[in-house]
């Protein structure tokens, strides 16, 4: 009697066990990735070992019971969730919101769903977004505490449906084997998850990134502003928004034009690009980096926005690693990359051009806003190895897809060339 009371309750936790993962699959998403991301084809390119598991997770709270509503979380989820969905990057992302963004969830993902994916010796990157309510309580000793606000949140002291921001650095430190991870934090007084890292450099070597741990955390603003939203001129809120511009590569954002966004670079154009704005809308508001272990800031957790076997690999392993390239049959020109192909008002287009020849001069004839033709002239970046030019997109420029002539001419001799390169204006 024993063996069979026994034996039937195994059974019985086989199946409790079971069904509780089942609740949880209808929040995980499995993009399919048929051809290789640009990411993987990145690490292939320089030579470093593939990373066995990217995964996301997406908290959005608009719809609150007891707070405020808001009316820019939802629709950052989605701008958040299709563009996870769509990069062919993440083998799972991870989608809960409103309702479904409750503490037991959350801490199920965190603290074991994830855990486990990334309990495997090897590699993993992970990436965090959270978009809703932000609150401040002073604790003991009258230190002031940050927490994110779930649907239930009263917004009170004490409140249970809340998550201490400190919780954070203790997820991370929960999965083993993540080397690259990164927290966005999109929410009023997000400050408090972290201490300010003042000192980084965005000039890294790109070996450097893949190889070495990174873990970082980007919140909206200090811990004493609040985070702003408008759906008519952001679609969202204003942080969320300029952030999915930097990720893609929009603007300054990939500062050295090699089609990777590490997490300095994203931030470098996310704070002041935020700041101005909100500026110019009545608000302060200042994103802040900080770092979320020791010795994890060696690397960054970086994103190829642009495929990198356009590129060229030479014994070093690394040059150029850039988007779009047009090979030139000619005596002069090797070939043309453009930094980002689609670029926003005032945004800034960067061409590089490679040539056979060091005696050259090198304009573009580009179209302003009225449809005028504007020279621009290209500058020779020796350490770079490429002449360049960057043309400011006007505030008012049509919405349209433009055509630049790129005019190349030898020095002392007849040779020249002129080169189309297409480039599409959007809002």
């Amino acid at each position: 009697m024993k063996r069979v009371l026994l034996t039937l309750t195994v059974i019985l936790l086989l199946a409790a066990s079971s069904h509780s993962k089942a609740q949880y699959e209808k929040f995980v998403y499995k993009p399919k990735r048929d051809t290789e991301g640009h990411f993987q084809a990145f690490l292939r390119v320089v030579s470093q070992r593939p990373f066995h598991g990217s995964y996301a997770m997406v908290v959005a709270i608009g719809d609150y019971d007891n707070l405020l509503p808001l009316k820019s979380p939802p629709r950052d989820a989605e701008k958040i969730r299709d563009f996870l969905l769509s990069s062919n990057e993440y083998d799972e992302v991870v989608i809960l919101k409103e309702d479904d963004a409750n503490f037991g969830n959350i801490r199920y993902f965190m603290r074991t769903y994830f855990t486990d994916k990334m309990s495997k010796k090897g590699r993993y990157r992970f990436l965090f977004y959270f978009s809703g309510h932000g609150t401040q309580h002073k604790g003991w000793g009258n230190t002031v505490m940050g927490y994110l606000q779930l649907k239930g949140a009263t917004g009170k002291p004490g409140d249970s449906d809340v998550i201490d921001m400190s919780q954070i650095g203790n997820w991370a430190a929960g999965f083993r084997y993540a080397t690259h991870m990164l927290f966005l934090l999109d929410c009023c007084f997000s400050g408090l998850a972290g201490v300010e890292r003042k000192n980084y450099d965005t000039e890294v070597d790109p070996l450097e990134l893949a190889k070495e741990n990174g873990w970082h955390m980007i919140t909206a603003g200090t811990q004493d502003e609040t985070s702003i939203g408008d759906l008519e001129k952001w679609g969202g809120s204003l942080f969320t928004d300029v952030v999915l511009k930097g990720i893609k590569g929009h603007g300054t954002a990939d500062s050295n034009s090699d089609g990777i966004v590490t997490t300095y670079e994203l931030f470098n154009y996310v704070q002041p690009a935020v700041r101005n704005e909100a500026k110019r809308s009545g608000f302060p508001q200042n994103p802040l980096i900080s770092n979320l272990g020791k010795y994890t800031d060696i690397g960054q957790y970086f994103f190829v926005y642009q495929d990198p076997r356009v590129g060229r690999v030479n014994e070093e392993g690394w040059e150029d690693v850039i988007s779009t390239k047009t090979v030139v049959e000619s005596e002069l020109v090797d070939y043309v990359l453009i930094s980002s192909s689609v670029v926003s008002r005032g945004d800034i287009l960067r061409i590089k051009v490679r040539t056979h020849s060091s005696r050259v001069r090198v304009f573009g004839i580009f179209r302003d806003s009225m449809g005028q033709p504007v020279r621009v002239d290209a500058k020779y970046d020796r350490k770079e190895g490429g002449i360049y030019i960057a043309y400011l997109i006007p505030e008012n420029a049509v919405i349209n897809l433009h055509t630049a002539r790129i005019f190349v001419q030898e020095i002392g001799s007849a040779k020249e060339d002129q080169l189309l390169v297409e480039y599409e204006v959007v809002e």
